[in-house]
């Protein structure tokens, strides 16, 4: 298993969240070193959540290699958000681990999609 950089929790926690900004393509990393901008996860048994909250980035693809414990048992279609855009934003989990930007139709792999963030729970492939 892997092992991940545990968050401070503000109570103790038998449950805490843990740090995947490692695994954020390196375009979506620029100017997420700050509490406001974050890539975290957490086990529940065989429930995984995920909070993404990025800057801007220039690639479809935000997130690769995410650890086997983050994989879900089959590929996930989200809905992430950005202020500054009137429509959702279609993200693609797979089984491979990656996380994608999926919105047939439009370049938002640009820079030009800021403040992207979603927070997601699924059911995670069984180990």
């Amino acid at each position: 298993m892997t092992e991940l950089p545990l968050l401070a929790q503000p109570y103790p926690d038998n449950k805490p969240w843990v740090d995947l900004m490692a695994y954020i393509e390196p375009s979506w990393r620029t100017g997420m070193n700050t509490a406001s901008f974050h890539f975290n996860g957490l086990i529940e048994g065989n429930t995984a959540h995920l909070h993404l909250r990025t800057r801007r980035g220039t690639n479809s693809i935000v997130a690769l290699n995410l650890p086997e414990m983050f994989v879900p048992e089959g590929n996930k279609m989200l809905q992430a958000f950005s202020p500054w855009h009137d429509f959702s934003i279609g993200m693609h989990l797979r089984t491979d681990g990656t996380l994608r930007l999926y919105m047939p139709g439009r370049n938002l792999a640009d820079g030009s999609l800021e403040d992207l963030s979603f927070q997601y729970s699924y059911t995670r492939k069984a180990a």
